[in-house]
């Protein structure tokens, strides 16, 4: 498994300018796999009585940030990775934290998982969240993956993520 980008997050399009994602599928074949689900996504600012045409939609997809990209070519497997910082302290912090990254990538998912479909590759996004409220006095997981127990816990972003053997 190589990890992309574990140090700050890329743009979407900056991480299929590599090479390392273009093995997993081109640009184009992404957008296109993607593009009607991203273009369900309301414009914030409307075009004044005319229509949005698709190439700004696809400039908003492919401007998106995500924290990394696991990409695994042997055994054909994608993980979009995404670390979700909150301050939050009440008890369902993780549900909301987790459903903001879910629906921040619903497009890129959709994409990514329509593309693995057809090259039999294994996709999922791997979301950590990071309470951020230790300076409250509230102990809390450091970060809590809420979805793969295969990917251990981490004490600092930095480290990003440990995968077990």
């Amino acid at each position: 498994m190589k990890l992309l980008t574990v140090e700050t997050e890329s743009r979407l399009g900056t991480f299929w300018d590599q090479e390392q994602c273009t093995q997993f599928c081109s640009k184009d074949e992404l957008w296109e796999a993607a593009k009607e689900k991203e273009m369900k996504i309301p414009w914030k600012e409307p075009n004044k009585g005319s229509p949005v045409p698709e190439e700004q939609y696809q400039e908003r997809f492919w401007w998106r940030r995500l924290d990394g990209i696991g990409l695994d070519t042997v055994n054909k497997e994608l993980l979009a990775i995404e670390f979700k910082r909150t301050r939050d302290a009440r008890s369902n912090y993780v549900e909301k934290a987790t459903a903001v990254a879910q629906e921040q990538y619903t497009s890129l998912l959709t994409g990514l998982q329509a593309v693995g479909q057809v090259k039999e590759w294994k996709v999922q996004q791997i979301k950590f969240i990071d309470p951020m409220n230790r300076t409250y006095g509230v102990e809390l997981p450091e970060y809590q993956n809420t979805e793969n127990p295969k990917y251990q816990k981490s004490k600092h972003i930095n480290e990003a993520l440990y995968i077990r053997d």
